[in-house]
């Protein structure tokens, strides 16, 4: 199968180029579309299903006369009109006795939206079109559509569509090279319309739908297009949301696009968004032939790591956020808690208000380079260093509650504990998986999530392992071995 970027070079190669310019001096009143077909023909642009690439083709057709490869005739018909979508016509009929848990919601269900199916497909157009905030139903690349149904009503909408073609957190995490990248990129996925009605009200039904929703939409996918989609991305505005379904759902933040938006070089700035990814099939990195990332690490002796006198430039040295002022600040921060590592900030920077001052500036620091995965990568570098000079390495996890009870302005927080009068405590559980020799010594830290949890998330042992606060200790254990 070629993807939209293998079309493009294909057509741009000089037996291609003929072909094209051939076509074209034959067939002077033909349409784009037919030289598509033709060229699909006669190159084999087909899908994993064998149908032809025509949408594929016509783009790179567009693309490479922009590049004057040659002139192509004039669109014709609705393809050189103004893109209309199908509408209902009407408001979706509004929804009636919805429970406020989702437990009690009567047929819920998923209802996928082909485009041969008419009036689903004009009321999920409805539905995005008047009530998602973009007020846009238009998909990108391979899509797929979902209604939320219910003997309520029509509860909301959900569409797939093809992933951002770079993003910079998204790739840094993944540390997909440019050819596995090229090669493998349709196996990634783009939850790009998520709509709950505003209308409904009901606590939990987000993250349950996209429970249901990632149950089915590989084999939905693969059904449609012949292949099985690995991870899903999507993106979140954090001005306006918090993203808590996605975390419940057990996705994965990843950090903050930079608001370039699909087409940057034509498109002014659009609002940063929090990048969430969620994996499908959890050894999606093996199956893209990459290598593990303890491959090319050095082995680092424990002598030299526990003797060495600049352990904090070894540690955090090769911390990387874009710019020397915060990555000078973080090890001046580790040196200080270092040399007092039990006591309070103050202490540890003497009184002294101006380190104090560059503390907090960088705590607060909003630059979308500082995220726990690059404070921690250098470090992780060097523990699995360590780890490699050891015949048998503990990886030991546990998760410590970090009280803010105390902290009267602080937003998003989760439950860690009741105390005698039930009063809950407020705060973050961070979950760390901590590498120790068979000794007992410490390597160092592999891994650390920081989250909200809730009570009562836990009650009903028939939920899905995924679902549960228990599964980030997977997580945690898959990562180790990526």
């Amino acid at each position: 199968m070629e993807t939209g970027r293998t079309i493009q070079e294909k057509l741009s190669q000089a037996g291609a180029v003929a072909k094209v310019q051939g076509w074209l001096a034959k067939n002077a009143g033909g349409s784009r579309v037919a030289l598509a077909k033709h060229l699909c023909e006669e190159l084999g642009l087909s899908d994993r299903l064998g149908k032809p690439r025509l949408a594929g083709t016509q783009k790179a057709l567009r693309v490479l006369e922009a590049q004057g490869y040659w002139k192509l005739p004039k669109p014709k018909g609705a393809s050189g009109k103004t893109w209309h979508p199908r509408r209902l016509g009407e408001p979706v009929t509004e929804v009636e006795g919805v429970p406020s848990r989702v437990e009690a919601v009567r047929g819920l269900e998923l209802v996928e939206v082909s485009s041969g199916d008419d009036k689903h497909f004009r009321i999920w157009n409805e539905l995005i079109l008047s009530e998602h905030p973009l007020h846009d139903c238009r998909l990108v690349g391979r899509q797929l559509r979902y209604l939320i149904g219910s003997e309520h009503g029509w509860l909301g909408a959900i569409g797939f569509g093809s992933c951002a073609l770079r993003l910079g957190q998204r790739d840094e995490w993944m540390e997909w090279d440019e050819a596995i990248r090229k090669e493998f990129q349709e196996r990634l996925i783009n939850l790009t319309r998520f709509l709950i009605r505003p209308q409904v009200r009901c606590e939990n039904l987000a993250s349950r739908v996209l429970k249901l929703c990632l149950e089915r939409v590989g084999a939905d996918f693969e059904r449609s297009y012949g292949f099985e989609p690995w991870l899903v991305e999507t993106f979140v505005d954090s001005e306006h949301y918090t993203g808590t379904c996605f975390r419940a759902a057990n996705w994965r933040c990843l950090g903050v696009s930079r608001g370039r938006g699909r087409s940057a070089a034509t498109k002014p700035m659009i609002s940063k968004k929090e990048i969430y990814l969620y994996e499908l099939r959890r050894d999606w990195r093996r199956r893209m032939g990459m290598a593990k990332r303890s491959e090319g690490i050095a082995e680092v002796g424990l002598e030299e790591a526990l003797n060495s006198q600049g352990w904090v430039e070894a540690e955090f040295g090769g911390v990387d956020f874009g710019h020397q002022a915060p990555e000078q600040r973080l090890l001046q921060i580790a040196e200080a808690r270092a040399q007092h590592p039990s006591g309070t900030t103050a202490e540890c920077f003497l009184g002294n208000r101006h380190q104090l001052k560059a503390y907090y500036r960088f705590i607060g620091n909003k630059r979308d380079s500082i995220t726990v995965p690059a404070i921690l990568k250098s470090h992780r570098k060097r523990t699995i260093g360590r780890m490699k000079g050891c015949k048998r390495v503990l990886v030991i996890q546990d998760t410590t509650d970090l009280d803010f009870s105390k902290r009267l302005r602080c937003n998003e927080l989760g439950d860690i504990g009741k105390n005698q009068t039930a009063t809950i405590s407020q705060g973050l559980k961070m979950h760390s998986s901590l590498a120790v020799s068979e000794q007992g010594i410490p390597l160092g830290i592999l891994d650390t999530q920081l989250y909200a949890s809730h009570f009562g998330e836990e009650k009903d042992r028939q939920r899905p392992i995924e679902e549960k606060e228990s599964y980030r200790w997977l997580e945690n254990a898959d990562r180790l071995t990526p």
